[in-house]
């Protein structure tokens, strides 16, 4: 019998795996109930990783950029690393004043500005020796951001405001807002905008886009196109964003989307419906590929539509089937082994959808989902047709079914609809 998984549950419980056991240390909370101005549920847009970057040392917290490098404060050692963007090169290293927690960081051109815990302190450095030009206390406690606008100083912590501050005194000018349940982390200023990284995890980390006159959300986007564990830093190069990721220890550069598929369908326990502007869970952009590449042995049946033809006994057994960027996929595994120990790799944004009859067709197979393409799934009445075979969802819906008793497995993580054979 089908049944519908409740995924919900699923986020709640993977959300606060992100929150850093020295978050609750420094004083912060992870986030456990459902903000109640639903301020999750309408992400405008995607931040798509088009390029990741190892960190050449671990824990990568906040970014800065000074016109020509990258700059990265590293809670690991406490230290500031001058990084060439290009190769991810240390080109000079500056310890931070405290020898302890260090997360925040920026670089205005000309100095760095960074923070640390234990005591909480604001600082600014000379970024070519060093020394200390001038610090003061945060407001809060536990901070993690900090980016001058040229005249004042922004400033993040745990806490349920941003704080506009002056650089000379620590005087807190005004506030706004934080754009999520008060695990702000870090600031960047760019096209007239403050904006923030907000890594709560509830049901996804995403990045802020606000009115610095008043802190209300303009946009926002969550990072997709890479496994995350704890996103933090924020630097903008005048062409594109950096992001770092404390947990994974990489660097990753974004794209920012408009357009996406979003949470429609999702249900918590208490009946809450989430649903957000753009495409609607199951439904793809149309493909746009034209012509009809090698990979499609099938053909292209339809404009935008690719068939793969894996029939006969071990026709694609053991290989990789790679979808052709830019057009719906469909494989057809049909035949003994036809399928088995293959890895299926679907399109980025488009339908992908596999067909697996005959004995051992799709055995042990795995099919990878991707962010914004929906994933389709048919077994056929043969006992061990699709035994063992792995679906790894992405956030689209993600579908199998089954006409026997040999289910496939199927990772449903922040699959919109996700539905199983079992």
């Amino acid at each position: 019998m089908r049944r519908r998984v409740v995924l919900f549950a699923l986020i709640a419980l993977a959300g606060p795996s992100a929150f850093a056991a020295e978050d609750a240390a420094r004083g912060g909370s992870p986030v456990t109930g459902i903000p109640i101005d639903g301020s999750y549920r309408s992400f405008t847009g995607l931040a798509r990783v088009v390029a990741t970057h190892p960190s050449p040392v671990p824990r990568p917290a906040g970014l800065g950029w000074d016109g020509t490098s990258l700059w990265m404060v590293s809670d690991d050692d406490q230290t500031i690393y001058k990084l060439d963007p290009a190769t991810m090169t240390i080109l000079d290293s500056i310890p931070t004043p405290a020898a302890t927690w260090s997360f925040g960081l920026g670089h205005d051109g000309s100095d760095l500005w960074g923070d640390v815990d234990s005591p909480e302190l604001i600082y600014r450095l000379d970024d070519v020796t060093g020394a200390v030009l001038n610090s003061f206390a945060s407001p809060y406690s536990s901070p993690n951001g900090v980016v001058f606008d040229g005249t004042n100083l922004w400033h993040s912590a745990f806490s349920s405001d941003l704080a506009l501050m002056d650089p000379s005194t620590g005087v807190v000018v005004r506030t706004i807002p934080s754009p999520g349940n008060g695990n702000p982390r870090g600031l960047e200023l760019f096209d007239g905008s403050l904006w923030v990284v907000d890594a709560n995890t509830y049901p996804e980390d995403g990045i802020y886009r606000l009115d610095p006159s008043n802190g209300s959300v303009l946009s926002s986007y969550v990072p997709a196109g890479a496994a995350f564990g704890l996103i933090y830093g924020l630097a903008h190069d005048g062409t594109r964003f950096w992001l770092s990721d404390i947990d994974t220890n990489q660097i990753h550069t974004i794209r920012l989307e408009e357009a996406l598929v979003f949470y429609d369908g999702f249900e918590s326990g208490d009946g809450l419906q989430w649903s957000s502007t753009g495409l609607l869970c199951d439904s793809t952009p149309l493909p746009p590929g034209a012509g009809c590449p090698p990979a499609c042995t099938g053909g292209c049946p339809t404009a935008g539509s690719c068939l793969i033809d894996c029939s006969g006994t071990s026709a694609c057994s053991g290989t990789s089937i790679i979808c052709p960027e830019g057009f719906d996929c469909n494989i057809n595994c049909d035949g003994s082994d036809a399928c088995r120990y293959a890895l299926v790799v679907c399109p980025a944004d488009y339908a992908c959808a596999v067909v697996c009859s005959g004995s051992q067709a799709c055995q042990w197979m795995d099919v990878e989902c991707t962010w914004l393409g929906n994933c389709d799934l048919s077994c056929a009445t043969e006992p061990d047709v699709c035994e063992g075979t792995t679906v790894e969802c992405g956030h689209n819906a993600c579908q199998a079914s089954c006409a026997g008793t040999s289910f496939p497995m199927l990772e449903c993580g922040g699959s919109c609809d996700c539905v199983t054979c079992s």
